[in-house]
């Protein structure tokens, strides 16, 4: 059995860079650890946030990300790697799932656990975390569950 903490471990390491920086003074900053775990402090100057891809570098589908973090979790590089601990089983759901929260280990989290729960159960977790995004895809349909107030998608 191989436990990987890549659903939360490279989340974490990028918040604890993301303290760095701000010690350094350095608040417009974008952090990216395998392409699936990016951290955003302030966008760049007179810009309104750093272009993310939601999927891979040349995506059609982008988001304007300033002061959170961006994750996403799939079955494209790995196949059906995510195990539903309630069953054993691989995660099949969807085909992809992104998570927007404040920090990457939440974000990271959030999006690995999104491959595995169903739409009520990701709908209950949103409504108690108002700070947090999903975007669902699903037959190459791009959906976004939860009320965080967000820049369109570009």
């Amino acid at each position: 059995m191989e436990f990987d903490l890549g659903a939360i471990g490279k989340g974490f390491a990028l918040d604890r860079l993301a303290e760095v920086l701000r010690e350094w003074i350095c608040p417009a900053f974008l952090l990216i650890a395998g392409g699936s775990s990016i951290l955003a402090g302030d966008a760049p100057p007179g810009s309104a946030g750093w272009s993310c891809g939601l999927g891979d570098d040349h995506s059609p589908q982008r988001y304007l990300l300033q002061q959170g973090s961006l994750s996403g979790s799939g079955l494209a590089v790995k196949g059906p790697h995510i195990l539903d601990p309630r069953t054993g089983l691989p995660g099949t759901l969807r085909h992809r799932a992104w998570a927007l929260a404040n920090t990457a280990a939440e974000s990271d989290a959030l999006s690995t656990a999104c491959m595995i729960l169903t739409e009520p159960e990701i709908a209950e977790i949103l409504q108690r975390n108002a700070d947090w995004l999903v975007f669902l895809n699903e037959k190459n349909q791009w959906r976004q569950l939860g009320q965080r107030p967000v820049p369109p998608l570009v």
